[in-house]
């Protein structure tokens, strides 16, 4: 996961921020309980999103105050774990897992070293999801092997490559909702699609030095790693359709609870982190204070 599904900040209430807070706290301590302590630096925005989804079909229980290992003398609200969050605490280990072993297989020389130690990190816990998990581990190990496939033929469409990606996240929800799940599986799979498309955008200059595979670079003439105006837009406009896809997707969901963060993530949140992006200003690891997201 890349953290590029994030709420803008400075659009919510600060209630709906508080629970937004809450909720990703929740994850972290989750990973921890559920997978060791090395499990709570997987917790991200993207993996916070689908329990957002998923517990909104549900109701929500009421927050508690817990320690947080960061900051150890002051208590911080939390969601309680219930069968949503373990389900995303294990979908979260599986797929950063899976990217970890794919980052290994593709670097070169000592580059392999920090995905192989990771991998052995989290290798207890990847075996304990996979095992209460096996149908969304063969779901990832299925996807991921065609994109691996798509990569090594040098793919030219990006629609292809991030179809293989995108079909990976509009099931991986699946096993822990009943009922219709056709909404949920359109707004999954272009919310995958976006991530997919705006982290080839993200990384075009880096995968243009390092000849990395990118399918945006397959696609278009790219000197030094810069696309072409027209391109530009052309791309924006493609990722921009997925953006408006979910949203639709997300109208027809039966929510009963985080409706509101959702049409924030969705309608402000991803278009701000595309808009970061392709400026050139996006940093995934810290606050987005140009856009008001996390």
């Amino acid at each position: 996961m890349f953290g590029y599904i994030r709420p803008r900040v400075d659009e919510l209430k600060v209630r709906r921020e508080a629970e937004y807070r809450a909720a990703y706290c929740g994850l972290c301590r989750c990973l921890g309980k559920r997978h060791g302590l090395t499990a709570r630096f997987l917790v991200n925005y993207d993996i916070t999103f689908a329990w957002l989804l998923i517990a909104g079909h549900g109701e929500l229980s009421p927050c508690s105050r817990q320690f947080c290992p960061a900051n150890p003398l002051k208590k911080k609200a939390c969601r309680p774990m219930d069968p949503a969050m373990e389900y995303c605490a294990d979908l979260c280990v599986i797929l950063c897992a899976a990217s970890l072993r794919d980052r290994q297989r593709d670097e070169k020389g000592l580059k392999k070293l920090p995905p192989a130690l990771a991998c052995a990190a989290l290798r207890r816990a990847n075996r304990r999801a996979c095992a209460q998990r096996p149908a969304l581990a063969e779901l990832t190990r299925s996807q991921l092997d065609k994109l691996a496939a798509l990569e090594a033929d040098k793919c030219d469409s990006m629609d292809r490559a991030a179809d293989a990606f995108a079909v990976l996240l509009s099931h991986c929800a699946d096993g822990a909702l009943e009922g219709e799940l056709r909404p949920v599986q359109q707004l999954l799979y272009h919310v995958g699609r976006f991530i997919y498309l705006t982290d080839a955008l993200d990384d075009l200059h880096k995968d243009a030095a390092s000849g990395d595979y990118n399918p945006l670079l397959c696609r278009f003439s790219c000197p030094d790693g810069a696309l072409s105006e027209d391109d530009r837009a052309y791309v924006r406009e493609s990722i921009l359709a997925s953006v408006s896809m979910a949203g639709a997707a997300l109208a027809l969901c039966e929510l009963r609870s985080n409706r509101e963060i959702l049409e924030n993530i969705v309608s402000l949140g991803m278009p701000a982190v595309l808009d970061a992006v392709d400026r050139g200003t996006f940093q995934s690891k810290r606050k987005m204070k140009d856009t008001g997201a996390l």
